[in-house]
């Protein structure tokens, strides 16, 4: 920078001198600067792409828990104890019945095996209870589905007070069914019979037989036919229907429901 100010410098010097004796004119000074204005350059910015922020993911929804089911109690089942403590707090009497003597289908089907007859309204119309479990509730088959009904509804009131809301409340619909469909005789072939050779020449059956479970305990619905001869010459009565006297042949058909509950 000093070097080009000198130089200039000498230059105007040189003009002058050479002008003295010429003609006068005016000089001509030109000032160069020699300091050029800076030029500052701006940085090109860095090409940082703006970090455009996620969107908050918003967490999924709290799902609402399901209540826990609470299993249902396991019923207790009902035993022949409490079913026979039911029927003598009620007024119901009784009697042996079963095992090994007499020819019956009872004596077939369970042989050796005992329990009693339980009768109160009307003794054609027992409860009969066995050790092992077996239940059978009675009821004459009357030509009226409405008295067969009312007759077991009798015997259905005493059960109430030892098996559960809802299993009375079932059987109490499957026996409504079964009785508007049933009949007041039977006919066809039954369902199971027997025929015995002793001194009443005894027949019975089983008819229109329909079987269901209600919880966990089986239950049953059919017809009972039974059948004696009084044979000719004698004059007959039965010791377990009071009244009952005849000569020749009589038969009843019950109506039956059936149960097994533990011993």
């Amino acid at each position: 920078m000093k070097k080009l100010i000198a130089i200039l410098f000498t230059l105007v010097l040189v003009s002058t001198a050479c002008g003295l004796g010429a003609s006068s004119q005016t000089p001509i000074v030109v000032v160069v600067t020699a300091t050029s204005q800076p030029v500052i350059a701006t940085p090109i910015p860095a090409n940082t792409p703006t970090k455009i922020p996620s969107p908050t993911q918003a967490p999924p929804p709290t799902l609402a828990s399901t209540p826990t089911q609470v299993p249902s109690p396991t019923p207790v089942p009902v035993t022949v104890s409490q079913f026979e403590d039911a029927l003598i707090k009620n007024g119901y009497n009784r009697q042996p019945y079963g095992g090994d003597s007499g020819n019956t289908a009872d004596v077939t089907l369970r042989p050796g095996i005992t329990g009693y007859m339980y009768t109160k309204e009307n003794v054609y119309e027992p409860i009969i209870v066995y050790a092992d479990g077996y239940v059978r509730l009675e009821v004459l088959d009357d030509k009226k589905a409405t008295t067969r009904a009312d007759h077991m509804e009798l015997k259905l009131k005493v059960l109430d007070k030892i098996f559960p809301a809802d299993f009375m409340t079932e059987l109490r619909k499957a026996n409504d069914a079964y009785n508007q469909a049933a009949n007041w005789y039977v006919t066809g072939k039954p369902a199971q019979s027997w025929q015995f050779t002793d001194f009443w020449k005894t027949q019975e059956g089983q008819y229109n037989v329909s079987n269901t479970t209600i919880g966990s305990t089986p239950v049953a619905f059919s017809l009972w036919f039974w059948q004696i001869d009084c044979p000719d010459g004698y004059f007959c009565w039965m010791n377990n229907f009071a009244g009952q006297e005849f000569e020749g042949q009589t038969s009843f058909i019950f109506y039956n429901i059936e149960l097994n509950i533990a011993p």
